[in-house]
């Protein structure tokens, strides 16, 4: 039975022939929905039982690589990865963590997406979102590019994180990054710095904050 607010699995997610993935994706989802519900409640899980529901997703994602001949589930097991990167403590508070691999194979994959549903459509406002907030920043052109090709002008950020949170989404985590990266994103010219990575200095300087409001 799926926990009471939980968001249901998207369509093309239940279309993937890999059980396995859907699993780990369905697992995300409903330890997204616990955090949400615990911060709302100030019912919030230990640390032990945190890390005993998360350490295991990042071996069995890794575990399928090279094994996917869909190019879609591909692109969720990538993400899937950067959202999880979005949870893990920066080594030095305040400094930003970069994923390279990842960040240049997440490219690769979501980069030739074909989004043919309004389903597959709210799938890659959350792909390019995730991107954005934890390996590109939202200055990237690549992501830029896609977005503005994909996320109508006049979506506004409600309706844009309600469409997040109906897949996944930690509010306490995303909430601030998610925001800033969409303004940025929905800008038509921005001032690029190389090797600057905003959004993901966002999340990284506010996050120690976040996890302890979540333990």
């Amino acid at each position: 039975m799926k926990p009471c607010g939980a968001p249901s699995l998207p369509q093309p997610v239940v279309d993937l022939k890999n059980q396995e993935l859907v699993a780990i994706f369905k697992d995300l989802q409903q330890l997204s929905n616990v955090l949400n519900t615990g911060t709302a409640s100030h019912r919030r899980l230990s640390t032990t039982e945190l890390q005993n529901r998360i350490c295991s997703v990042p071996y069995r994602l890794l575990r399928m690589q090279g094994n996917l001949d869909n190019i879609l589930a591909e692109c969720l097991r990538l993400a899937m990865l950067a959202f999880l990167a979005t949870t893990c403590l920066s080594p030095v508070p305040g400094t930003e963590v970069r994923y390279p691999y990842l960040a240049r194979c997440f490219r690769e994959c979501c980069d030739p997406l074909e989004t043919s549903t309004p389903h597959l459509r709210d799938l890659m406002l959350w792909l390019l979102t995730v991107g954005a907030i934890s390996l590109f920043g939202a200055t990237e052109p690549w992501l830029r590019e896609r977005w503005q090709a994909e996320v109508p002008s006049r979506m506004t950020w409600d309706e844009a994180r309600q469409r997040l949170k109906d897949i996944m989404w930690i509010n306490a985590i995303h909430d601030q990054p998610g925001q800033q990266a969409f303004k940025i994103l929905n800008l038509r010219e921005v001032a690029v710095t190389n090797g600057d990575n905003s959004i993901a200095k966002l999340w990284a300087s506010s996050w120690a904050g976040s996890a302890y409001e979540l333990l």
